[in-house]
């Protein structure tokens, strides 16, 4: 198909030459052109064609048909019209030129043009190495099948020649990855994929140049570990595919959760509250009173034996609130931070106007209401108050409303009141002047000035204050201080401020005291000595003292001092060196003994003329005036309650909260006599302070109980009446346990008895019983009761839970029954038990579950003292004391016996001690015997 056109063109040509050459004048001038134009051709040298011209062109200028040529370049400085070739250079390339030719004859003319292609100059060694450097790419790597640069599994070959003759060389940077010569060493799928990067060096001859290349090695496929472990981490919310608008922490719909890791793991999913999202990722959003709930979702990412877990932390959103749930969602937000305060204005400093917000985040409509419309009104509008009027607190009420859902919630604002006027000024910073507004020296104050104070000379509202003083040689009117000598003591000076605003004034005074300089030694041999010096029994004072005291050798000056006894009528102190000794008088609180003893003060040499000091030394106060029948009982705070006893009668019940002033409590109710009143009466307190009195009168003898709360005006019958009966003289004790409840010891036909109060109804409880040599003891929790078992012997029961059980091995507590009471007392679950053993006292301890006999190197108690066995034992926190009819206070401690205290032992069955909680003192009843009278007597433990 090709050839046809010119086997046809050959065909017209030949055939025009033919009649040409019959007749040339045949041809027209249009002929003419169209054969020179079809045979016009470029002569090239040598080898060179149209694509590849390296040398000059030849030209031809006439057509064998007489038509005239013409040339024209469109790139003159490579080819010119006259075919003059010059090559560009090798940085240029090779350079296309189009060649014109027109060909004319007479008033007729065409064109032809002819597409060359001129080769540039060979390239220079620089331009050699360039140039295959800007050829050379990933693309001349033969990689491995499916590698490529950023995917390199296997080894690949690297070239070593460019095209335009250089040599071609390689360097890596990881040579334990890639070689030189493209051996790859894949990483570990725990290292991760590697990136390595090749430099390849070009050279030609001097010339020479680099390149590098940034490949990548794929790691290793994981094992199945590390394929959980890669899951793993990139396991997070991005995996899941939420409902449109949710995020993790903002889920209203359900979602989809990834069941397939990209390194071939399986993952499963666990919810820790299935009821708001399941495992499928189903959501049940909660009510809007319930909020927002977080939930835990756990997933457990596993490939054959590997496995591990990642929890993720999701909030699903609340439903919408209903109209109540909206009002008291926006009432809780509601806050001062709500209001838009003028600026520098807050809820407690207003000033200006401001606004209220008027619609919650939950829909709400916001009302406003003001108790003082005239200071704020709902709309926020402010009207100051006077500078006289002070600053003013308002009341702002919003009613929040939705439908017919409604509250109200309150605002506590403060509005600022107006600037002060002149009078004003004054008459405020008047008021707020005071000594803290001086500044004194370090340590000083108003009442102990020793060095020179800056006084203030404007107030906070704008006024001058001056100052004048009543005593300049002490205080100036700038407060320079000169202070007076120790001789002239301390001195009281008036400081007068005068406040001034423009025609406003007014004064205040300040009394301020400059302390006097230090005492010379002369000053010290003169100083005052008082009895704040003298070291009391902790509770005594030098009005009350109840026992022995030491006196100061030293004064606070260093000064000597030594005592002597002055004047003492009443032979109720002796003095030792420091020491002195206490020997209370006797009496009934009105029989206290006032002393003087007498100090010789002495500093350096110089001795002061003496100094007497008045000391009251207060009596043992008498609390009744029976030998017998007396008992006390001490509440948990300290109030003292005794129960006053004679022959023939119970007299009455008294309380004092210190021991010495007494109330006597109604007697109405209490059977006061005149029936015969036997020893065995007894009293006991609650922790309501609630009174009960076990009274044992008449005979034959009656037991009854009575109660009288505190600050009672009657005594009532407490359980059944008469609910305990003995022909003959009777013991009787009550207690109170742990429940508040009283227990009661009485006499039944010869035989002592344990009563609970059961229904109001005396109910025998006794775990044995026996003839009346019997004790019984609470600790606040458990009963505990001793009684004589057998004629030599006693034994010990506790009661716990509604149960007695009896202490083990009691059969050693052996001692005399007649007319020998025995004595027991608890504490910290130590029993201490007291009793009389061939004429002497025998004390036994029970304790981690054994007795122990204490009665080895026990001071002498004088049985002969105690005709009744009036032997009372006390246990404190771990310690056993025990108090005796002839007058003795001993203590058991740490293995050892010791005296406490000796007083004067009782005319009668006179023995009564017990613990005052709030002082720490043992409390001791005691007789006197010449009197008759009865005594209270504090003892330190």
């Amino acid at each position: 198909m090709k050839l046809l056109p010119s086997v046809l063109l050959v065909t017209i040509i030949t055939s025009m030459l033919f009649f040409t050459s019959c007749d040339p004048n045949a041809l027209s001038e249009a002929e003419s052109i169209a054969i020179d134009k079809a045979l016009l051709e470029i002569v090239y040298s040598g080898s060179d064609t149209a694509t590849s011209v390296n040398a000059n062109v030849t030209l031809a200028s006439t057509g064998s048909s007489g038509t005239v040529i013409t040339w024209e370049s469109n790139c003159v400085n490579v080819i010119t019209a006259a075919g003059v070739v010059t090559r560009p250079a090798f940085a240029d390339g090779n350079c296309p030129v189009v060649l014109t030719a027109t060909l004319t004859k007479d008033d007729a003319t065409d064109t032809k043009t002819f597409n060359l292609i001129v080769i540039c100059l060979a390239a220079t060694d620089a331009e050699a190495v360039s140039a295959d450097k800007a050829a050379l790419n990933t693309n001349n790597i033969i990689f491995a099948a499916g590698d490529t640069a950023t995917s390199i599994t296997g080894d690949f070959t690297l070239p070593s020649i460019g095209s335009n003759g250089t040599t071609i060389t390689w360097e890596s940077n990881l040579v334990n990855v890639i070689t030189a010569a493209g051996v790859v060493t894949r990483p570990a799928f725990a290292d991760g994929n590697c990136p390595v990067v090749l430099t390849a060096t070009l050279t030609k001859d001097d010339a020479t140049d680099t390149k590098t290349f940034n490949l990548i090695v794929i790691c290793l496929a994981a094992t199945d570990a590390e394929a959980v472990s890669a899951d793993k981490a990139a396991l997070n919310t991005n995996n899941i595919i939420f409902a449109a608008g949710d995020t993790a922490t903002s889920i209203t719909g359900d979602f989809t959760l990834p069941s397939i890791g990209s390194n071939g793991t399986t993952i499963t999913w666990e919810s820790n509250l299935v009821n708001v999202i399941t495992a499928a990722g189903v959501v049940t959003r909660p009510a809007f009173a319930d909020g927002n709930c977080p939930v835990v979702l756990t997933a457990t990412l596993t490939k054959d034996d590997a496995t591990d877990t990642k929890t993720f932390n999701l909030i699903v959103i609340c439903l919408a609130a209903t109209d109540a749930e909206a009002v008291s969602a926006d009432k809780a937000a509601l806050n001062t931070n709500n209001i838009i305060f003028a600026a520098g204005d807050t809820a407690t400093s207003i000033t200006g106007d401001f606004t209220l917000p008027s619609i919650g985040s939950n829909g709400t409509t916001i009302t406003w209401e003001s108790n003082l419309v005239n200071v704020i009104t709902a709309a926020g509008v402010v009207t100051r108050p006077a500078f006289a009027d002070g600053n003013c607190p308002v009341v702002l009420t919003a009613t929040l409303t939705k439908d017919d859902a409604t509250d109200t919630k309150t605002f506590n604002l403060i509005v600022i009141c107006l600037a002060a006027t002149d009078a004003e000024a004054v008459s405020a910073d008047k008021a707020a002047l005071n000594t803290n507004n001086i500044i004194f020296a370090a340590g000083d104050t108003a009442t102990s000035i020793t060095g020179d104070f800056t006084l203030p000379s404007i107030g906070s509202n704008g006024t001058t204050i001056t100052w004048e003083s009543n005593l300049v040689n002490v205080i100036t009117a700038a407060g320079v201080v000169t202070r007076p000598s120790f001789s002239d003591g301390d001195c009281p000076v008036v400081l007068t401020a005068t406040l001034t605003k423009e025609e406003a004034t007014d004064t205040k005074t300040f009394a301020l005291t400059v302390i006097c300089l230090d005492a010379t030694d002369t000053d010290l041999a003169s100083a005052n000595l008082d009895t704040n010096d003298i070291i009391f029994t902790t509770g005594d004072t030098a009005t009350s003292v109840t026992a022995d005291f030491t006196l100061p050798l030293t004064g606070t000056n260093e000064t000597t001092i030594s005592w002597a006894e002055g004047t003492d009528t009443a032979n109720a102190v002796s003095i030792s060196g420091n020491d002195v000794t206490v020997s209370r008088p006797r009496g009934n609180g009105s029989n206290d003994a006032s002393v003087t003893i007498r100090a010789t003060i002495s500093k350096s040499g110089i001795t002061d003329t003496t100094k007497d000091l008045t000391i009251i030394i207060s009596d043992i106060i008498s609390i009744a005036n029976s030998p017998n029948g007396n008992r006390l009982a001490v509440a948990s705070d300290g109030t003292r309650y005794y129960l006053e006893g004679k022959s023939l009668e119970i007299t009455a019940v008294h309380k004092s909260s210190d021991g010495r002033e007494w109330t006597t409590l109604s007697s109405t109710g209490l059977p006061t006599g005149p029936e015969t009143a036997y020893y065995g009466s007894s009293i006991a307190v609650d922790s309501k302070k609630t009174v009960y009195v076990l009274s044992n009168i008449g005979n034959p003898c009656r037991t009854n109980v009575y109660k009288l709360s505190d600050g009672g005006t009657s005594w009532s019958l407490v359980g059944n009446e008469d609910f305990a009966t003995e022909s003959n003289e009777s013991t009787g004790r009550i207690v109170i346990d742990s429940n508040d409840k009283p227990i009661a010891m009485a006499n039944v036909s010869s035989a002592l008895h344990v009563f609970e109060l059961v229904e109001n109804v005396w109910t025998d409880i006794s775990p044995e019983t026996t003839s009346y040599k019997a004790d019984i003891y609470t600790d606040g929790s458990d009963i505990y009761y001793v009684h004589g078992a057998g004629s030599s012997y006693y034994s010990v029961y506790k009661r716990n839970s509604e149960s007695w059980s009896k202490i083990t091995d009691t059969s050693n507590i052996t001692g005399e029954y007649n007319f020998k009471y025995p004595s027991i007392s608890v504490d910290s679950g130590i029993v201490t038990v007291a009793v009389v053993e061939s004429g002497s006292v025998k004390v036994v301890r029970w304790e981690l579950g054994s007795w122990t006999v204490l009665s080895s190197g026990m001071p002498k108690i004088d049985v002969s003292q105690n005709t009744c066995g009036y032997i009372q034992a006390l246990t404190i926190a771990s310690v056993s004391y025990l108090a005796a009819h002839d007058g003795t206070l001993i203590k058991y401690s740490s293995g050892s016996w010791s005296k406490l205290s000796d007083f004067t032992s009782c005319s009668s069955a006179g023995i009564n001690t017990d613990y005052d909680p709030t002082t720490g003192k043992i409390v001791v009843l005691n007789g006197y015997p010449s009197s008759g009278s009865w005594f209270m007597l504090d003892v330190t433990p």
